[in-house]
């Protein structure tokens, strides 16, 4: 059998992914501590690079904007939706796809409660990032009315938003609940999700 030599080139290439990823993760948390301490409004982009020992123009090869280090789970968020969605059984009905999706949501959710109160701190603390927050919502309605129609085509637009905007609602108060330490988050799901139910 004949050994192959390891390709050098990748080996180099892995090495400067892993250092790059390392520096953006210290660079949020920089970020992060400084804005939990003063408020977002009140740290500067150069502030954040003197705090974490990088040059300027290193934060804005990580970020465009300063918030972007706010919100850096959106990408991450936005694919984990499209692919619960895309996991509710077939022949479900537009409420059952979005029920099977959310709880998927909820048991892999990216961030810790001590992230996510940390988050909500900060963002209740900045006009800009509140706005940017509601923004945020708006594009994750729109995103879950697609991700839906895509999986029930033939359901009615009214029908589609009707359900996208009640359980992102619904889920938005299980994530205050699990934030305040009131239950975990699919159990704090669970029971919105079970007030809704008695409605009907």
């Amino acid at each position: 059998m004949v050994e192959t030599a390891p390709n050098l080139g990748d080996q180099d290439q892995s090495l400067r992914a892993r250092k790059l990823a390392h520096s953006r993760a210290h660079v949020t948390e920089t970020a992060w501590r400084l804005f939990l301490a003063r408020g977002y409004d009140d740290v500067t982009v150069a502030e954040i690079a003197d705090a974490a020992g990088v040059a300027r123009r290193t934060v804005h090869r990580y970020v465009t904007v300063k918030s972007d280090l706010v919100f850096g789970h959106e990408g991450e968020i936005v694919g984990l939706v499209e692919e619960v969605v895309a996991a509710a059984p077939p022949g479900a009905s537009v409420r059952g796809v979005l029920v099977h999706a959310l709880r998927g949501l909820a048991a892999r959710w990216p961030t810790s409660r001590e992230e996510a109160a940390a988050r909500a701190q900060v963002i209740a603390g900045s006009a800009e990032l509140v706005e940017r927050e509601l923004a945020k919502r708006a594009r994750m309605r729109e995103l879950v009315v697609d991700a839906l129609r895509s999986a029930r085509p033939a359901a009615p637009e009214l029908e589609l938003a009707v359900w996208a905007e009640s359980g992102l609602a619904a889920f938005y108060l299980a994530s205050s609940e699990w934030v305040a330490g009131r239950a975990e988050l699919p159990e704090a799901l669970d029971r919105v999700l079970g007030y809704l139910a008695a409605q009907e």
